[in-house]
């Protein structure tokens, strides 16, 4: 059940994000020993996200509250978390030493057994436009577990830096950017001499190694105002690569934040620019300002498309007779419960699983009982498979209408899509020279 479990949630987390892409997979170790240490910018996703991305099956670290239930720890041990007892989460005058002791046992014992371990060393998810300081529990395990293990130890960190296109946003996509490893035993003579020294000095390296997979800035607004620099002056045939847009946006970031320092007054009038500018074209019902000037759909890809969506229109349908009510109940539900964009897709996927999962299990009892066995059976394998081409239906005729949109405007307004066009290009001129003063 457990490994079924797993694998359910996997395949979830795996359809939630649709795009999802590993750079500098090189540096990920073939063999030894391992400790994944990354951001924590979206919930409970996060860890499942880690796995499927890297590939490496590891045993993860999570609060000791989220094992309050049976559920949860069901849940919990399929994955082999191991407990970590925080002192925000104790009652008041509890000790949390005793528990803790028990957790670095257990992930010493998962080391030596070459089991990997993945943690998020902020010690707490966030949607902050930086990350947060770095507690030194993992620096604290992988030391003492290197010690324990003496000549035969092999043991590596591996930082890896987490980029979600949109967090929350259902079939969107993440970018896991692997850092360079560490090896834990260029610090077991200052561990031996001086343990606190040794582990403070292997956080700082954590910590330097994370700051520079991760793109920062100093408020939310600004980072967001940076991500769409990135796409928007970039070389639009890499507007779709995650890889080339996080590697731009992190120039990006540390050019603004040095030009925040020199000039405030020029930083802040870059990043109204761009939020005044991506308002119109929302208001335009335009995402992607590239398109404006994409050439003509040819004819064939028009007849082809429109095949694609008549062909899947009938399963289509069928899926969202079946599933729309609680598709949409997930939605209102979720962001009724929070407003934390960190765990909003957490809840939204959790949502989804139950209310999405009882209603397929509600509609297959009562055919079972109103049509027979054949018909239960019928509506069981029916509501997975058409709620799929559901999702696939709303995605290929957004694109559709977007192009269409696109086409409309470009037919009906050419004088504006020429003056956006060429406000996109002053933006990006202000942005390079802006870059280019920093730089000097």
């Amino acid at each position: 059940m457990s490994t079924f479990f797993r694998w359910l949630c996997e395949a979830l987390v795996a359809l939630y994000f649709p795009g999802r892409s590993l750079a500098n997979r090189e540096r990920l170790p073939k063999s030894g020993r391992v400790i994944l240490v990354a951001n924590h910018p979206n919930g409970l996703l996060d860890p499942i996200v880690l796995r499927i991305i890297t590939g490496v099956r590891a045993r993860f670290l999570a609060k000791s509250t989220l094992f309050s239930n049976a559920l949860w720890r069901f849940a919990m041990g399929s994955f082999g978390v191991i407990p970590v007892f925080r002192k925000q989460d104790a009652a008041q005058g509890e000790d949390t030493r005793d528990g803790n002791e028990r957790t670095f046992a257990l992930c010493r014992q998962a080391l030596a057994a070459r089991e990997a371990l993945a943690l998020f060393p902020e010690g707490v998810s966030h949607a902050d436009a930086h990350i947060q300081p770095l507690k030194t529990g993992a620096a604290r395990i992988a030391l003492s577990s290197d010690a324990e293990l003496g000549g035969v130890s092999e043991l590596t960190i591996v930082p890896v830096g987490l980029e979600y296109e949109a967090r929350s946003i259902f079939r969107s996509r993440v970018l896991a950017v692997v850092g360079e490893p560490i090896d834990v035993q260029s610090f077991r003579a200052q561990y031996a001499a001086d343990p606190r020294a040794a582990v403070d000095a292997l956080t700082a390296v954590i910590a330097e190694r994370l700051h520079g997979l991760v793109v920062q800035a100093s408020t939310r607004a600004v980072l967001d105002g940076v991500a769409r620099v990135a796409v928007w002056t970039g070389d639009p045939a890499l507007r779709d690569d995650l890889d080339a847009r996080h590697a731009r946006a992190r120039t990006l970031a540390d050019a603004l934040a040095t030009l925040e320092a020199r000039d405030p007054a020029q930083a802040e009038e870059i990043v109204r620019e761009v939020r005044e500018y991506d308002r119109i074209l929302r208001a335009l019902g335009v995402q992607d300002p590239w398109g404006l000037e994409v050439g003509r759909v040819r004819l064939g890809t028009a007849i082809r498309v429109a095949i694609e969506l008549a062909v899947m229109a009938p399963l289509a349908l069928v899926g969202a007779l079946l599933s729309w009510v609680p598709y949409r109940l997930v939605r209102v539900v979720a962001h009724r419960y929070t407003q934390n964009e960190d765990v909003l897709g957490s809840v939204k996927l959790l949502g989804g699983m139950i209310f999405v999962g009882l209603t397929w299990v509600v509609q297959a009892l009562v055919a079972l009982f109103v049509l027979g066995p054949w018909y239960a059976l019928a509506f069981a394998l029916l509501a997975p498979l058409t709620g799929y081409f559901a999702l696939r239906f709303d995605e290929e005729l957004a694109l559709a209408l977007a192009a269409l949109r696109h086409g409309w405007i470009r037919t009906s307004r050419p004088l504006l899509v020429a003056r956006l066009a060429d406000r996109r290009r002053a933006l990006a001129d202000a942005v390079a020279q802006a870059l280019d003063r920093v730089e000097k």
